[in-house]
């Protein structure tokens, strides 16, 4: 699929989660934080590498501040040169400030967990397909990094962004499961 392919299909979302009122958002957040807590990926995880949700997305700040009260070791994303990042750790929601692209960001300085050394990742992204291969913004740190982490990798998404195909880069890797207000799924056959 060409790059006209996925503009489109990012159009269609952005479209879709225009559409979402902010009480929906609130409400879907919710349900997207406890079906991430009660999973056993989140049970068995030490760290966890979240995002802050921007442009319509979940609201996982929610989520971040649960994690931090738990004691889990919460890394956000750093993005240093294009498509690169490292997981930062988040001592305290406090410490967030808007980063390069607007989004919240923990403090520069902070410690970098290795990609490897990661336990759980929650994943954004614009579009998640039936094989939870997923369409990310634009700028390609999620598909660089994800091929360098061990950790089951969760997809964080409103039921809204599911497609049937999105279209997928050779060096493109599913999420092991995806979360929405909905439900949790698990890989359907292609």
């Amino acid at each position: 699929m060409s790059g006209d392919d996925k503009r489109a299909l990012r159009a269609l979302i952005g479209e879709r989660l225009a559409a979402v009122t902010e009480d929906e958002r609130r409400a879907w957040s919710r349900a997207i934080t406890g079906r991430v807590l009660a999973s056993g990926e989140y049970a068995r995880a030490g760290s966890v590498f979240c995002y802050v949700g921007r442009r319509g997305e979940p609201d996982t700040l929610p989520l971040i501040e649960r994690m931090l009260g738990e004691g889990k070791r919460v890394y956000l994303p750093m993005p240093r040169e294009r498509g690169i990042m490292d997981a930062v750790r988040l001592l305290s929601a406090a410490e967030l400030r808007p980063g390069r692209y607007g989004i919240l960001e923990p403090l520069p300085d902070g410690e970098i967990a290795p990609p490897e050394a990661l336990e759980l990742i929650l994943v954004p992204g614009a579009a998640f397909d039936r094989a939870l291969f997923r369409l990310g913004w634009g700028a390609g740190y999620y598909d660089r990094y994800l091929t360098r982490a061990r950790a089951p990798a969760l997809g964080v998404a409103f039921d809204c962004q599911r497609v049937i195909d999105v279209p997928r880069e050779a060096h493109d890797r599913p999420v092991d499961k995806l979360v929405t207000e909905r439900a949790t799924y698990g890989r359907e056959p292609e």
